[in-house]
């Protein structure tokens, strides 16, 4: 297989990851937080090791990789900012 398409495969792969990590919690809400917050780290791991080996074999072609970043970002941070509100303002998580 050309090292084009090794790429199109890698790089539909790690799209496919973020999108799951943003799609898992919406549909998912019945889950406890903590559930929720594993999933979501734990692919997000994977899709940083898919993006870490896609950009050390491809180099600067590999920096595409970090297109899903944003939706791989997006619940992590928002679990960090409920937990930081919790712990100021424990009203704010009633």
């Amino acid at each position: 297989m050309a090292e084009s398409g090794k790429f199109r495969i890698l790089l539909c792969t790690s799209l496919l990851i973020a999108a799951t990590i943003v799609v898992v919690p919406r549909f998912f809400v019945f889950m406890d937080t903590p559930v929720l917050f594993l999933w979501t780290y734990f692919l997000g791991a994977i899709w940083l090791a898919l993006a870490l080996a896609g950009i050390w074999r491809f180099r600067a072609r590999g920096l595409w990789l970090l297109v899903g970043l944003p939706f791989v970002a997006f619940w992590p941070v928002a679990f960090a900012l409920l937990a930081r509100a919790c712990v100021t303002n424990p009203n704010a998580c009633l």
